[in-house]
């Protein structure tokens, strides 16, 4: 799940916990390396990851990020169809090339194009 702020990922984090269906590890709220932690909710803080170990946090079942900070993921060279669903929550606000940054995650091959799982 992707979204343009840091205040409206930290909402969807929170209804999320409310709901008790997701557990730490289970589900992450990745931050981008320039947040404060002082700047992050306290009831989100336990399932919030900076992205020092990405490796951990794509084994998530859902991740919630910005936009921008999804773009971590492109440096670790996932293999197709590893990410099998992105949501742009608010993507009226997002620029559309804030929107491709989540939405490239889910090409089917890698190399010079894109493709789109249907």
């Amino acid at each position: 799940m992707s979204t343009p702020t840091n205040a409206s990922a930290d909402v969807i984090t929170s209804h999320l916990i409310a709901s008790k269906l997701y557990e730490i590890g289970k589900l992450v709220r990745l931050n981008g390396f320039m947040r404060s932690e002082l700047d992050i909710p306290e009831r989100i803080l336990p399932f919030c990851s900076d992205g020092e170990n990405l490796s951990n946090v794509v084994r998530s079942r859902i991740i919630i990020s910005t936009c921008a900070t999804a773009g971590q993921f492109f440096q670790l060279n996932l293999s197709a169809g590893h990410f099998t669903h992105v949501f742009v929550d608010e993507a009226g606000c997002c620029t559309e090339p804030d929107t491709l940054i989540p939405a490239v995650l889910l090409a089917i091959e890698k190399g010079g194009h894109v493709s789109w799982k249907k």
